[in-house]
């Protein structure tokens, strides 16, 4: 590769309740994208879990470009509560024109579990949009924050 080309990192820098923004940094310059993806609210709090107990939430994903098609990688990361969570759908996309899908998340407490504080992230991220060599994804974070009492 020719050395003058400028490696492209995205940075995911803003986090708020309405949305994640995503800045393209090339060398010293810091351009915002085109584009906003956002996700409401980016927490699952559950204060008051049983063991033997299921509750389900649902979260909003959004997005600004609703030109074409595109999938949202959801990844799920959460060390030895990781069974206790179903995501729904499996294949979560966004239709040409919509501008939001939900996600749904289904907490199934086993009947064994002890009291404590459970954490855990889902992270999503908007498929790769190529243009010119260059890619840029645009992802949010969902925490979950459970608490298991007696």
């Amino acid at each position: 590769m020719n050395k003058k080309i400028f490696f492209i990192f995205f940075i995911i820098t803003v986090l708020s309740v309405s949305g994640l923004y995503v800045f393209i940094a090339v060398k010293d310059n810091i351009v915002p994208a085109k584009a906003a993806f956002g996700i409401s609210p980016p927490f699952v709090d559950e204060e008051k879990l049983r063991a033997g107990q299921s509750v389900v939430d649902y979260i909003t994903i959004m997005r600004s470009n609703i030109e074409k098609e595109m999938p949202v990688k959801v990844t799920l990361k959460a060390q030895g509560i990781d069974s206790w969570i179903e995501l729904s759908p499996k294949n979560l996309i966004f239709k040409k024109g919509d501008s939001q899908v939900v996600l749904e998340i289904k907490i199934t407490v086993p009947k064994n579990a002890t009291t404590g504080i459970y954490k855990g992230k889902i992270f999503t991220t908007l498929g790769v949009d190529k243009k010119n060599g260059v890619a840029v994804a645009l992802g949010g974070l969902i925490n979950l924050n459970l608490r298991v009492i007696k």
